[in-house]
C-alpha cells in the first residue's frame, strides 16, 4: 500500500520503532503478517483486498504491475 494511504504511516520493527519501508497493514513487529511468501500469491491477495475496498477489478489489476520492484520481493 502506498504510504500516503496507510493510516499508520508505516509498519513496526521488532523493537516497536516505526518502519517506513512497509505499510502498517502488512508489516508488524518486524514480520510480514500475511504469511504469503511468493509474489504471484501476493498479487492475487492484494487485488482481492482492493476490490473489497471498492476499487474496480480492472484498476485493482493495474495497481499490481510494479509490485515485483518492491524490496520485499527482491531476493
Amino acid at each position: 500500500m502506498p504510504m500516503d494511504m496507510d493510516k499508520t504511516k508505516g509498519g513496526t520493527n521488532i523493537d516497536g520503532s516505526k518502519n517506513t519501508k512497509y505499510c502498517g497493514y502488512c508489516y508488524q513487529k518486524g514480520k510480514f503478517v500475511d504469511g504469503i511468501t511468493n509474489l504471484k500469491e501476493y498479487k492475487i491477495f492484494v487485488r482481492q483486498k482492493r476490490i473489497e475496498n471498492g476499487v474496480p477489478p480492472f484498476m485493482a489489476s493495474l495497481y499490481n504491475i510494479g509490485m515485483g520492484r518492491l524490496e520485499r520481493w527482491k531476493k
